[in-house]
């Protein structure tokens, strides 16, 4: 987008200044300097963007030597170029360095939470029990996981509850790693942890009294 605009604009400065030679104006050597082709006016207005020329440089001869009113477009092109196009390409800078920042922070969730898994599952046997959460709950990985998630360590059975959708006493690593990284994130995320497990103990409830109900009719 800034090319283009350089070149366009470019083009124009070129155009009056070749009008002006035609026109047989003298002393049009500042002109000719900086927009005397298109190759050079595009030069010196990418200059100008980039500091490599001060703006009254270019804008003098502009207004002195052409137009008053020429001098004026320079400036609104400066400003537009510099306050728009300029905070578009920072803007768009900005969100890749937050996009890549959001990526390493999902790894190191990753890591953290593969980490704990590991120290938890000393016989290796691809699951955990609360028993080992319980034991373990002491250590630096294991406190830091409790943290990350804002619970307390004496919530740990509620989270293990959760967890553990099976409620077969024990959690699988993809399971306890899916669960892990839909978890990390906002503050009092025991809140959420408490009524996912309230609406599954009243789910099971009424599908059990269902149940009894058809079985007795």
């Amino acid at each position: 987008m800034i090319g283009l605009m350089v070149y366009v604009f470019g083009v124009h400065l070129t155009h009056v200044v070749h009008l002006e030679r035609m026109a047989g104006k003298p002393d049009l050597e500042e002109l000719e300097k900086w927009f005397g082709n298109v190759p050079r006016s595009g030069l010196s207005l990418f200059e100008a963007l980039t500091g490599g020329v001060d703006w009254d440089a270019l804008a003098a001869p502009l207004s002195e030597q052409v137009s008053p009113l020429l001098g004026v477009l320079f400036v609104l092109y400066m400003s537009f170029a510099i306050l728009a196009v300029m905070n578009v390409i920072t803007g768009t800078f900005v969100q890749h360095a937050m996009e890549r920042a959001q990526y390493n922070n999902e790894i190191r969730k990753v890591r953290q939470a593969s980490l704990l898994f590991t120290t938890l599952d000393e016989k290796k046997e691809g699951f955990i029990t609360f028993e080992e959460i319980e034991q373990h709950l002491e250590l630096p990985p294991v406190r830091d996981f409790f943290r990350s998630l804002d619970i307390d360590l004496g919530d740990a059975h509620c989270l293990f509850d959760v967890l553990d959708s099976t409620n077969s006493g024990k959690i699988e690593f993809e399971t306890f790693l899916g669960g892990a990284m839909r978890l990390q994130g906002p503050a009092r995320a025991i809140d959420l942890l408490l009524v996912m497990r309230e609406i599954r103990e009243i789910v099971t409830s009424q599908t059990d009294g269902l149940r009894k109900s058809m079985n007795f009719d």
